[in-house]
């Protein structure tokens, strides 16, 4: 008895130490980029107000997709802060079509995750996630077009923020200065998102000590698409959350489609949404969104893996992390994010004791 203490003692620190170092690389790894995410959303939130974003998305209906998409992609919004926005546009007088492709290439991509996304997969990987990411939102946003002919008019007053699992217990906290860049990202955006960001860099140390590398190489490619598409459909993550994960998927042997399937339904979909879009989008809209999400994300993912093999992608800069190259700034990037991490715990701690 005694004997089969001990091992299991000696099991659950192996498993914590693997996690421990795991974590540890991919925090390493990930947060310098964060971090010039963040600053690039603060720039983007204090010179490009939402005004831009009404009038800019008009005209011919796939080019209003396309320019929505486009608009929404580098756009500092949370997952669940999109829906808001996205409906709000939608009672603002903006075509159901491109508020749905909004609402779609929005919560895929962000300056943070899209820097996060070059730190882990490379550069190749991250054009691709970023031009199909706009590609399955306008195709989404036409199929809303084409199938929903009977265009609901525009409601009136305000969409309420209705929480979603991203934001729970997470405080939603206005910022007083809305053009103020810095008072969004440490009072709005990153308190949103930090819970989800660090539960993503856990999930990927648990997938990678679990799920050995290669371990889902044998599995049919077009098998793992269907698999990440109906993993990611329900679940909701972040685009920052869901990067690591999606690195811990390739390790684990499925294909960069798969990954990128993952990817992009994902953030872009959950459940929870589904009740507010049929009663603000309508029952019909609301399948299309999710049926053309699922349908044309598997379609991309399966082109991918025509012309992208695992091998193609610059994956060195994780596995031989932190050379001593930029290794200044990276730890400087470390050190400021952790801080801002610090900062927002504390800042919840004493709302919790006072």
């Amino acid at each position: 008895m005694y004997d089969q203490r001990v091992e299991l003692v000696e099991v659950v620190v192996s498993i914590a130490n693997q996690f421990i170092t795991h974590f540890v690389d991919i925090y390493l790894e990930a947060t310098p980029y964060l971090l010039l995410g963040f600053i690039v959303a603060g720039l983007l939130h204090q010179f490009v107000p939402s005004q831009v974003i009404n009038r800019f998305v008009s005209g011919n209906p796939l080019i209003a997709c396309l320019k929505a998409a486009i608009v929404g992609t580098p756009v500092p919004l949370c997952s669940c802060g999109v829906v808001p926005v996205g409906l709000g546009l939608h009672r603002d007088g903006v075509g159901k079509h491109a508020s749905v492709s909004f609402l779609v290439a929005t919560p895929e991509n962000g300056v943070d995750s899209i820097s996060l996304s070059y730190s882990l997969f490379g550069g190749m990987f991250t054009v691709v996630r970023i031009i199909v990411a706009i590609a399955v939102a306008v195709f989404t946003g036409m199929m809303v077009y084409l199938f929903d002919v009977r265009m609901a008019a525009p409601g009136r007053g305000e969409v309420q923020s209705e929480e979603g699992e991203c934001c729970v217990g997470d405080d939603h906290v206005p910022s007083a200065d809305r053009s103020n860049g810095l008072d969004f990202i440490l009072h709005d955006f990153f308190p949103k998102i930090s819970n989800w960001i660090l539960f993503g860099f856990a999930l990927s140390a648990v997938i990678m000590i679990f799920i050995p590398e290669g371990y889902m190489s044998s599995v049919d490619p077009r098998v793992s698409l269907l698999l990440a598409a109906a993993i990611g459909l329900p679940l909701y993550v972040c685009a920052s959350a869901s990067t690591p994960i999606a690195l811990s998927f390739l390790y684990a042997g499925m294909s960069p489609g798969a990954c990128l399937v993952f990817l992009i339904t994902g953030p872009a979909t959950n459940a929870a949404n589904i009740p507010l879009y049929v009663k603000e989008l309508g029952a019909k809209a609301t399948y299309l969104f999710y049926g053309s999400l699922f349908f044309f994300s598997i379609i991309c993912g399966w082109l991918v893996d025509s012309f992208i093999s695992r091998e193609d992608l610059n994956l060195s800069s994780f596995e031989h992390a932190h050379t001593s190259e930029g290794s200044m700034l990276a730890t400087a990037g470390v050190v400021l994010f952790s801080l801002m991490l610090v900062y927002v715990y504390v800042k919840k701690a004493r709302k919790l004791l006072t």
